[in-house]
């Protein structure tokens, strides 16, 4: 974890900059996971990237972005339910018009998780398929 993750969430880390217990069971994912893009501090500016687990963080957006859907979109029978009974009231157009704002912004948020989760398997994938290509001209030569 770095000093942005530290700075913009204060309340995982103890004094000591770890993870809590409860931020370690709340979050998992996050204690001890490799970083996928790691560089070198010489001259040479190397760049590594861990392929697996740049594919494994697209996944999980993924599997993210369809959690929100379903969980976030949960309670449509019941809002609809709501409006239906609430006819001819007020509320039952403000409780329409916020529904409908809420679907748009939780699809909007499902599909930039599953572009973003797309983008990171793509990647992994197009790096590696570099590497070997690389690796296989250089053996050639």
């Amino acid at each position: 974890m770095g000093d942005l993750d530290r700075a913009l969430n204060p309340w995982m880390f103890d004094k000591s900059g770890n993870m809590t217990p409860a931020a370690q069971q709340q979050f998992p994912d996050l204690n001890g996971t490799p970083a996928a893009i790691t560089t070198s501090s010489g001259a040479s500016g190397v760049v590594q990237m861990d392929t697996a687990v740049l594919a494994s963080c697209g996944n999980k957006a993924q599997a993210l972005s369809s959690r929100v859907t379903v969980e976030l979109g949960a309670p449509q029978l019941d809002v609809t339910d709501a409006v239906t009974a609430l006819m001819g009231f007020s509320s039952s157009a403000a409780l329409n018009t916020g529904w409908s704002v809420w679907q748009q912004q939780y699809q909007n948020l499902a599909s930039t998780l599953g572009t973003i989760g797309q983008n990171l398997i793509d990647n992994a994938n197009g790096t590696a398929e570099t590497d070997q290509h690389i690796a296989a001209h250089m053996r050639l030569q």
